[in-house]
């Protein structure tokens, strides 16, 4: 049992220690919607692992989780691509008013972004700005900045300033429900009323004209009631839970007696003012608002003078015990403090000194001290237990990537080992440490003090290590691709930066880092100098010496096959591109196939551009590839411009057998023949153009006009061989029915149960059926059952009770009294 146990134990630990979840702020704010972009390359990144990929769109964070080496991929792989549109985005701002500024919430800048590839950045309702940023690709601003004009005029705004006390009558709206009363009641305006705390005091309004104009003259009236009836009691923040508790039924009587509303400020503000209003919409309100105010004003403080003195304690706390006496969220100081007590604990002081300042009644205030100082006891012996210290040394070139981007390196070994690490750079000392001894020698090194329990600090020193030594074994290459062919250079990237991140949405570039294990930047750091130089584009390739040489390899083997690419332009007829593409692209997807193409997707993507507008189609890659597809191409087009329709009239009830089992026989045919056939109530008939000898089948029966189409000499031959079959064709099926049929013009009327109508469709399969066979039949309109005029899904369906008889009765009705 104990080793089962033991299993299992070891299982778990396993399973845990295995994943991991990392957070990745994204900043600067602009990359966001960018990044968000890319999330499937984040996830092919994985490399196939478990992943779990999540955001925050306020805090601006992607949240990875799942197997821990994955993730750190994952995470890498999102820093990476920050980075690079960091560096690749330019923007240009436009003033709007700040009512404008509520249009773009985060479904219209979502929207912006795939519209025109440009993020947008707003400043928050409390910054006075005006100043909305549009950030994107050069190319792409003026898109950008389309579209924000057309979503900031896309529906009427309007602001009130609030100009009498703000806080006081925002308080008012928020505590009292007037302000969602009031949104309520015009739903066809989006209103806005900033927090009594944000600093703001327009109320924004947005919607059409009309209803807009309305609400603001309501707005406008109520908000003429409030001036000179509100005002503030300042009553020291401790004891307003104390007042809550001794004397709420006292002030919420005041409404009743004084018309008087009273307003406590949130806990969390610390704020000692206490709002009075009075209330603008009762039916007891008078004109003397002010002298209601001042006696309830005085009732209160009178009543403050109940509750006993308030003692302030400071004790002295060095500032390395502060977060822990607050512990994470303020947990600790909550705990301190409890619920419904008048105290208030203030660490660390308005200057953050080595102090404590404690205030509240004398009770708490005692108690409260002897907690603290307990906490903090226990905090040093526990410090005596984690003092334990290694030092050891690494070359100076390796710190910054032990440090990591922002410290997360530093911050994943505190937050996984409970160590803090502090690093000195041994060259502005000019000694080396030997053993426990200095030396004065120059030296390239840093040397690194590990603080902690000593297993969790031997266990960082042992990763820090191996990761140095990896690290030693790295090496960097960079490549200098030539830009060239600068009719597709795009901006400032050329063809091949095109090959390998537009063409494949940066995918190729991840496939070659996952298979590799090297990392790969594209484009200088130096973005002025890459900018400059015209000639060639810098690809940085980092890792192992054996990930590196692999990655060079695949590199200048897409770089090689882009200097074999060759690109031709073809005049192909706008009215044939659809034909061409087909339905869901099948029609090119079959032609590129045929001519040997590559069948991965991702590689057929390019060789082929139709335009939006015009004739020009373009062929890009291998020269022998796109010499095949313009061969085929020039074939299919020829075709396409010698195509005609014919019709020609074949009884409906040979239709079937024309076609033959599994359609066999009409592939063959129009294999043989070149031709399509197309016969009525196929999918495709009526996409089909009219036949050109339509006028010699006016009085065919429509049922009987088969369409062929292509070629004239193939049509007329289809034609041919489809006449030639049908007077062919066999009689016996005919004959042999017909001795089962009754006398001609012989009907019979048959009964057929409501639920199997839907069988009888004119284009069904049955009917169908028994039209080849000769047997036709008439419907005297939808059969109907007593009292139901037409089928409903609440129909009511024969259904066997297996004997039970069913009765509805209301609920309780049998109950006792």
């Amino acid at each position: 049992m104990a080793y089962e146990a033991q299993a299992i134990i070891q299982s778990i630990i396993a399973e845990k220690t295995s994943r991991a979840t990392q957070k990745i702020k994204i900043t600067p704010s602009y990359v966001y919607p960018f990044v968000l972009l890319r999330r499937a390359d984040f996830v092919k990144a994985a490399g196939g692992a478990e992943i779990t990929l999540s955001r925050d769109d306020n805090l601006q964070e992607i949240t990875a989780s799942g197997d821990r080496e994955a993730v750190g991929r994952v995470i890498e792989s999102i820093r990476s691509c920050a980075a690079f549109y960091e560096g690749d985005l330019t923007s240009v701002k436009i003033s709007l008013p700040k009512r404008q500024h509520r249009l773009f919430d985060s479904a219209s800048l979502d929207q912006i972004v795939q519209k025109s590839k440009c993020s947008v950045v707003v400043p928050p309702p409390e910054d006075p700005s005006e100043d909305v940023h549009v950030w994107g690709r050069a190319a792409n601003l003026g898109l950008g900045l389309q579209a924000v004009m057309e979503r900031a005029n896309s529906q009427h705004t309007h602001s009130i300033p609030i100009r009498t006390v703000p806080r006081h009558i925002l308080t008012h709206v928020h505590q009292s429900g007037y302000g969602k009363t009031f949104s309520n009641a015009h739903p066809s305006v989006d209103i806005h009323f900033p927090s009594s705390s944000s600093g703001v005091s327009n109320v924004d309004f947005i919607g059409e004209r009309a209803a807009v104009e309305a609400a603001h003259k309501e707005l406008t009236a109520y908000l003429a009631l409030l001036e000179n009836a509100t005002r503030a009691v300042q009553v020291d923040y401790i004891i307003h839970n104390i007042l809550r508790a001794k004397a709420g039924k006292q002030l919420k009587g005041y409404h009743e007696s004084k018309n008087i509303l009273v307003y406590f400020p949130p806990e969390t503000e610390a704020e000692s003012s206490i709002i009075l209003v009075y209330d603008p919409q009762s039916t007891k309100a008078g004109t003397d608002k002010q002298a209601a105010l001042t006696e309830i004003e005085a009732e209160i403080l009178a009543l403050v003078g109940t509750l006993g003195q308030i003692k302030t304690e400071t004790i002295g706390v060095e500032r390395k015990w502060h977060s822990i006496l607050r512990g994470k969220n303020n947990s600790t100081l909550n705990a301190i403090i409890g619920e419904g007590r008048a105290l208030a604990i203030d660490v660390g002081g308005s200057g953050q000194e080595d102090i404590v300042v404690i205030r509240g009644s004398p009770t708490d205030v005692d108690r409260a001290t002897k907690d603290v100082l307990r906490i903090v006891e226990e905090a040093t012996n526990d410090a005596i237990a984690s003092g334990y210290v290694t030092e050891f040394q690494i070359p100076q070139q390796f710190v910054a990537r032990i440090v990591g981007t922002a410290g997360s390196g530093i911050q994943k070994y505190r937050e996984q080992l409970d160590v803090k690490i502090d690093i000195e750079d041994l060259r502005d000392s000019g000694e080396q440490v030997v053993g426990k001894k200095k030396k004065a020698t120059p030296s390239n090194m840093s040397l690194l003090k590990v603080t902690g329990r000593k297993q969790n600090a031997e266990e960082a020193k042992k990763r820090i290590l191996a990761q140095v030594e990896k690290m030693a074994d790295e090496t960097i290459e960079v490549l200098k691709i030539p830009r060239q062919y600068h009719s597709i250079i795009i901006g400032q990237q050329g063809k091949y930066i095109q090959r390998l991140q537009d063409k494949y949405g940066g995918a190729k570039i991840h496939e070659i880092m996952s298979e590799t294990g090297a990392h790969i930047d594209v484009g200088d750091k130096d973005r002025q100098k890459d900018k400059e130089d015209g000639s060639t584009i810098a690809v940085t390739i980092k890792g192992t010496k054996k990930a590196v040489a692999a990655a060079k390899s695949a590199v200048l083997a897409i770089a090689a096959a882009v200097d074999d690419e060759t690109t031709v332009v073809l005049h192909i007829e706008p009215k044939f591109h659809r034909t061409i593409i087909g339905g869901g692209g099948v029609g090119l997807r079959n032609l590129l196939a045929r001519v040997g193409a590559p069948s991965d997707p991702k590689e057929q993507v390019g060789l082929v551009r139709f335009p939006q507008n015009g004739d020009e189609v373009t062929l890009r890659g291998e020269r022998s590839l796109v010499k095949k597809i313009q061969a085929e191409l020039e074939r299919v087009v020829a075709g396409l411009r010698e195509r005609v329709v014919l019709g020609v009239a074949i009884p409906a009830q040979q239709h079937r057998m024309l076609i033959g089992h599994g359609g066999q026989p009409l592939m063959e045919l129009e294999k043989r023949t070149g031709a399509e056939v197309q016969f009525p109530g196929s999918r495709s008939y009526n996409q089909v153009a009219p036949a050109e000898n339509a006028a010699e089948l006016q009085d065919a029966d429509p049922k009987d006009v088969v369409k062929v189409v292509g070629p004239r000499s193939a049509c007329e031959k289809a034609i041919g061989e489809l006449l030639e079959s049908v007077s062919r064709a066999p009689n016996r099926e005919k004959k042999e029915s017909n001795k089962d049929r009754a006398a001609p013009g012989h009907t019979v009327t048959i009964q057929v149960p409501f639920k199997h109508y839907h069988l009888l469709q004119p284009s069904g399969n049955l009917a169908r059926d028994l039209r080849s066979l000769g047997v036709h039949f008439s419907q005297q309109g939808k059969p109907k059952r007593d009292g139901v005029a037409e089928g409903r899904i609440d129909d009511e369906v024969e259904s066997d009770n297996h004997g039970v008889e069913w009765k509805l009765v209301k609920y309780g009705a049998d109950a006792g009294d």
